[in-house]
């Protein structure tokens, strides 16, 4: 199983935009057929840290979720969103 785990930082006063934005591209992406779950996390502690985390079966799922077009363009309205770039980490699950 891979893992991409995405962690971005947010303008505090588009959270709300933010959330909403994603939130469709989450429902959008568990209907690929390469992915086993998706799930979109606020921080507690740091309400402007978002974090993404998607189980797939296979790394060229990963890529075929990242260029899809859900996935392009909910990463293009969020460009304006964030502070900074965000994080990407492509990891294989272990246990």
């Amino acid at each position: 199983m891979i893992v991409l785990i995405t962690k971005v930082w947010v303008k505090p006063d588009r959270v709300s935009e933010y959330k909403d934005t994603f939130t469709t591209m989450a429902q959008e992406t568990r209907k690929e057929e390469g992915c086993v779950s998706y799930l979109l996390f606020q921080d507690v502690q740091h309400q402007d840290v978002w974090y993404t985390i998607g189980r797939w079966k296979t790394v060229e799922a990963v890529h075929e979720h990242m260029t899809a077009r859900h996935s392009t363009s909910a990463n293009a309205k969020a460009g304006e969103m964030l502070i900074q770039d965000p994080e990407f980490s492509i990891c294989r699950e272990i246990c």
